[in-house]
């Protein structure tokens, strides 16, 4: 780090930055697992939880059509962002 902000005159975000384990973080909501494999994070899929349930609401009044649409659109999109993953 301090060759980065002393030399390069970079500014570095400590919160953001840290030397740990691979296995220990996560990457563009990614996460790298012992055996190699590529998973998707904890986080990421809680947010996707949250979105499919907001899509499919009941009280939105919207034709199932519709519903179906919007949460294909979604769920084809994060698909291909995590296809790597296992």
């Amino acid at each position: 780090t301090e060759f980065l902000e002393q030399k390069l005159k970079l500014t570095v975000n400590r919160k953001k930055s840290a030397a740990t384990r691979v296995t220990k973080r996560t990457y563009l909501s990614h996460r790298f697992q012992i055996d190699g494999r590529i998973g998707i994070s904890k986080t990421a899929q809680a947010q996707m939880k949250k979105r499919v349930r907001q899509i499919t609401k009941r009280n939105r009044g919207r034709e199932l059509q519709v519903i179906i649409t919007e949460l294909t659109q979604y769920l084809r999109g994060w698909q291909h962002y995590f296809k790597l993953t296992v």
